[in-house]
């Protein structure tokens, strides 16, 4: 009988020989081996994308703050608070991250540390609990003692699974971002269109476009000299600018709006061929053309839109005599009219001032239907309180030196008269109130210089109707022919009113730009356009402006 063990021998080396089904032994053996490495693998992927989501933090905060900083313009080395002012932005911005923690700030040296949680060491985190350091300025890299940088680090040591096993350290994940400001200085060279300057400026703009003679006329013994500026007529016709008698005009340009840039004289048809030769020669300036349909109305355009300080429109809409403001408007007679509070508004069914009298600065609505007049010998100037006198100058209206030009004291406080009409259907305007300064009296006015009126010191509702070419003394019309002494500084807008300028007026060294829809004149006037100090727009053709300037850039930059 065999023995047992010689039996199992021939079993075990046929075990022994047979490879049937090794791969799985292979595979069962390899199994914990190859789960720790998909393990490891897995969590170096999360450590990634922790690291990538710490960095973002890190560049936003760092960026943030380098720019906080420079918002706070610190001047001096005594500056101590834009500095920690940058620190709590960089927190802050983590903190959005999901970063969070209590801060706190310690200096050593000169360089300010703050943490997040408090005392937290961005080496040794701890499990779970991320670390925020700040410091300002860096202590480390191209930026170290820079205090216009910021240093944020964030670290963190994730909870660890299989890795625990291969590592005997903790895994620490940290990010760091140095935020700075960076200036650089670059030369710009700008070119652009500025308001109308020089003596291509219009003084005179006649809107009429009805294609009638005498939109511009000048008669009896007119002289009207525009000082270094030019006058426009946009009517059509060859004799929008018609002179009769011994009229003269002298201007540097003389823009006409007619095919043929032609004018009449005494009857005469007269152009460039015979500009020279009486009685053409009572025109003096270069004959041009303008702008097609006429250089724009500046005035127009400022007050289009504007508002007063408290919202209400600049120009108000009457639809009703008893309406808005004119509902029980007085009448203005007196030493000494205007509204309560210098600047302030104040609305007038009339002003009749026939003695001296000031005005008290602010703007004076004049209701439809109404007017104002001055008359007599009087002498009517702004109030000059409260605002006071600059050194040199005895009135407000005296010239006062500047370096080597003459130049008029003006005022935020000065004076606008707004002549109102009536809208109605179809946002028709009529019954615009008149103006009238006759009889040799004498008016020294000057606009305000900021806000909706600056510049202009007599306009009206926009679109009035317009009265009948060269009308006189009524509705739609204004008569400026004052005394020796009125001077008139500023915009005289009325784009649609008559406007009969004449007597001894003068304005020889001011700034006076009028803008009417009929002009014209029968005594001897002048014209400027000095209006640097009077806050006027200059009508005509753009000036074309060229400007170089070194600007300082500043840009964030950032490092790990």
């Amino acid at each position: 009988m065999p023995r047992p063990h010689s039996m199992l021998s021939p079993l075990w080396r046929r075990l022994w020989r047979d490879r049937r089904g090794n791969y799985s032994m292979i595979v069962v053996l390899l199994l914990p081996v190859l789960t720790g490495f998909v393990g490891v693998g897995t969590e170096a992927g999360l450590w990634l994308y922790d690291q990538q989501s710490q960095q973002t933090a890190t560049d936003s905060a760092a960026f943030s703050a380098a720019i906080y900083y420079k918002a706070q313009e610190p001047v001096s080395g005594s500056d101590t608070t834009s500095g920690p002012n940058g620190q709590a932005q960089a927190l802050a911005v983590v903190a959005n991250y999901g970063f969070a923690g209590t801060a706190s700030c310690a200096s050593s040296g000169n360089v300010r540390t703050c943490t997040a949680p408090a005392n937290c060491n961005v080496n040794a985190p701890g499990v779970g609990t991320p670390c925020v350091l700040v410091n300002n300025p860096p202590v480390a890299g191209s930026q170290a003692g820079n205090t216009a940088a910021f240093e944020v680090i964030i670290s963190q040591s994730p909870q660890q699974l299989f890795s625990k096993v291969l590592m005997s350290t903790p895994v620490v994940i940290k990010a760091r971002t140095v935020g700075w400001v960076n200036a650089t200085q670059q030369q710009t060279q700008t070119q652009g269109n500025s308001p109308c300057t020089g003596p291509q400026c219009v003084c005179v703009k006649v809107t009429a476009t009805v294609n009638v003679a005498d939109a511009g006329n000048f008669s009896g013994t007119a002289a009207l000299n525009l000082n270094g500026c030019s006058i426009e007529v946009d009517d059509p016709n060859s004799a929008g600018l018609n002179l009769s008698g011994t009229a003269r005009v002298s201007a540097a340009d003389v823009y006409l709006a007619n095919a043929n840039l032609q004018y009449t004289s005494s009857g005469t048809l007269c152009g460039g061929a015979n500009q020279a030769v009486n009685p053409c020669n009572a025109v003096t300036g270069t004959l041009a053309a303008p702008a097609a349909g006429g250089y724009a109305d500046p005035y127009q355009a400022q007050l289009a839109n504007a508002t007063l300080p408290n919202g209400s429109p600049a120009i108000p809409t009457i639809t009703s005599a008893a309406a808005g403001g004119c509902q029980g408007a007085s009448i203005g007679i007196g030493a000494s009219i205007g509204p309560a509070t210098a600047g302030g508004t104040i609305y007038y069914s009339q002003v009749r001032i026939t003695s001296n009298a000031t005005l008290k600065p602010g703007i004076y609505y004049i209701c439809p239907s109404g007017s104002f007049s001055i008359s007599g010998s009087s002498t009517t100037t702004v109030q000059t309180a409260p605002f006071p006198l600059p050194s040199g100058c005895a009135t407000p209206y005296s010239l006062c030196l500047n370096g080597n030009t003459t130049m008029p004291f003006v005022s935020p406080d000065g004076v606008t008269i707004v002549l109102l009409g009536l809208t109605g259907a179809g946002n028709t305007v009529t019954n615009c109130a008149s103006f009238s300064l006759s009889g040799g009296a004498n008016l020294n006015l000057v606009p305000p210089n900021t806000g909706p009126f600056s510049g202009i010191v007599i306009t009206s509702s926009i679109g009035c109707t317009p009265p009948a070419i060269g009308a006189q003394n009524a509705l739609g019309t204004a008569n400026i022919s004052g005394g020796t002494t009125t001077q008139l500084y500023g915009a005289v807008d009325l784009a649609n009113y008559s406007v009969n300028y004449s007597g001894t007026t003068s304005a020889t060294s001011g700034c006076l730009n009028i803008v009417a829809y009929s002009f014209t004149s029968s005594g001897t006037s002048s014209l400027s356009n000095n209006c640097t100090s009077v806050g006027t727009t200059g009508i005509g053709p753009p000036s074309s402006s060229s400007m170089s300037s070194t600007i300082t850039v500043y840009t964030a930059a950032l490092a790990n």
